[in-house]
């Protein structure tokens, strides 16, 4: 009985938001209709009419804006594999779901995420069940053991399962509806992605359906832990306690190693238009986490997790309390399967017939995109070279920029020495950026000067490294251990350019150890 009640008042919330969001639309189409009906013809009337007017299609987009989200289709992205494609993968996904109690998906696709996933196309606001999609992470593949994977792929079908989770479709469609619908209305996905129109008003119906979320997720919250506890509790009794808990400490280590890898490897060269090899994406991330240095790092980082700031739209308990309630589960409550796959301990790799081409397929996939618009495909060397010489660029553009503008033409390192000999090395501190630590300083001071020392000095740095590129005086051969590489100096040394930096720096600065630097890098005389 009181589950039925409580699947009444979801509905009943759900639809009130689409009675909301119409609401609003026709409360401000009847304003313009009365206001049409006793307004004047003076100019001012006819500025209300036109402020009421677009105040009226401001609040049209955002509504659509929040129902379209809350209504479409989730698009299907990644490598579909088929049956007979990937037979394993699909018998062990068939042998979870019979498991678990519930239907298998229709439908499997490998995506370049540190996730899995299932969703349905539901019909009717979520009443109606529809064709069942599955998405796994290349990034758990290469990350997880098997008995890892079984216990991430069971939490996510256990979501579907008989076991108190029987109106989870509905509670999570009703909370994804009016969060995304929140989200659109301030002209963001939850992804982070900002539109490029801000509609005038918007951010006052952004508050109204911000309002009415709060009101969902507090009737839901309970309701939706509850459901992650006992997909959890599905996942210790298939794939047991100790592996369903070493999956969930697991998954953070695999996000932040793979958020690390995209950003600094994958990514470090399209500002040059260049790509890693696509086929090599992720063996370049099972060789990061493989990498001595790296693995000692993420164990340190799986040792003592950070503190995430829960976002107030997440329906998961903190880790920790999930931890500890599959470690709670009996080990003599383990649900067995149709068919073993052996070694719970091997990586969950080899539950793919080729590993290696059905994850260089995903990474072809995910570079598809950039290759159609014209992107090179270099080797890792060539894009830890480039991606350094960006690097060392932008880090000393202030300084180029203040140089530059002192001489009225574009500033060289061998005319910095006599800049800030001739007096004006203060003229230059003052107009380069200021840290965060020099601004909370005294302005003016000693302190905030030392600080715009410790900038200078690492802009000179990068500027000096930047024109022994453009010579071809220095190189980068790519490591895994090390983002920037390992770096390799043509007739100069760490040492001479630490002596001149440091010089220039000093309590009593001295440019001429500068300025014989800059000059043997440039061959003008000094």
């Amino acid at each position: 009985m009181r589950k039925t009640a409580f699947a009444f008042q979801i509905v009943g919330l759900l639809a009130g938001f689409y009675v909301l969001c119409f609401g609003i639309l026709a409360a401000l189409v009847a304003l313009d209709v009365v206001v049409i009906d006793n307004i004047g013809h003076m100019a001012a009337a006819i500025k209300l009419v036109i402020l009421l007017f677009g105040a009226t299609a401001a609040a049209a987009i955002v509504v659509i804006r929040g129902v379209f989200v809350s209504t479409r289709i989730r698009k299907v992205t990644g490598v579909k594999v088929s049956r007979a494609d990937e037979p394993v993968l699909w018998q062990r996904v068939t042998d979870l779901a019979a498991a678990v109690g519930t239907r298998a998906p229709s439908d499997i696709r490998l995506v370049p995420e540190v996730n899995a996933a299932v969703w349905e196309d539901a019909r009717l606001l979520g009443l109606i069940p529809g064709k069942r999609h599955m998405v796994i992470g290349v990034p758990l593949l290469l990350g997880l053991t098997s008995a890892q994977l079984d216990a991430v792929i069971a939490h996510e079908l256990g979501h579907y399962s008989g076991r108190d989770t029987q109106l989870g479709g509905l509670v999570g469609r009703t909370r994804a509806s009016v969060v995304n619908a929140v989200y659109a209305a301030h002209g963001r996905t939850r992804k982070g992605t900002t539109s490029r129109v801000r509609l005038p008003g918007a951010d006052v119906f952004a508050h109204v359906f911000r309002g009415y979320a709060r009101l969902v997720l507090t009737v839901t919250e309970e309701a939706s832990r509850r459901q992650e506890y006992a997909a959890d509790q599905v996942a210790a009794q298939i794939a047991g306690p100790a592996a369903a808990a070493d999956a969930l400490r697991e998954l953070p280590v695999l996000d932040a190693a793979f958020d690390f890898y995209v950003d600094r490897y994958l990514a470090a060269g399209l500002h040059a238009n260049l790509l890693p090899p696509p086929a090599e994406a992720f063996a370049g991330f099972a060789a990061l986490l493989a990498d001595p240095e790296r693995a000692e790092e993420l164990g340190k980082i799986r040792a003592n997790p950070p503190e995430k700031t829960a976002d107030k739209f997440d329906s998961h308990p903190p880790i920790k309390d999930r931890i500890a309630a599959v470690q709670a589960v009996a080990d003599t409550d383990r649900i067995t399967l149709a068919h073993s796959v052996g070694d719970g301990a091997a990586p969950a790799t080899r539950i793919l017939v080729n590993p290696a081409a059905a994850i260089a397929a995903v990474g072809v996939d995910m570079f598809g995109k950039e290759l159609r618009n014209g992107r090179q495909v270099v080797d890792w060397d060539t894009l830890a070279h480039s991606a350094n010489l960006h690097r060392n660029a932008e880090r000393s553009a202030p300084l180029r920029d203040v140089a530059s503008r002192m001489l009225g033409r574009a500033a060289r390192l061998v005319d910095l020495p006599p800049l800030c000999a001739g007096g004006r090395f203060r003229e230059i501190l003052a107009a380069l950026p200021m840290s965060e630590a020099a601004k909370t300083a005294a302005p003016g001071g000693r302190v905030v000067r030392e600080f715009a020392k410790t900038e200078f000095a690492a802009q000179v740095r990068a500027w000096i490294v930047m024109e022994l590129g453009a010579t071809g005086r220095v190189a980068w051969r790519h490591s895994w251990a090390q983002v920037a590489g390992n770096r390799t100096l043509v007739g100069l040394t760490d040492d001479e350019i630490d002596e001149a930096v440091t010089a220039a720096t000093a309590i009593y600065p001295d440019f001429a150890p500068l300025a014989r630097l800059a000059t043997s890098m440039t061959g003008v005389p000094a």
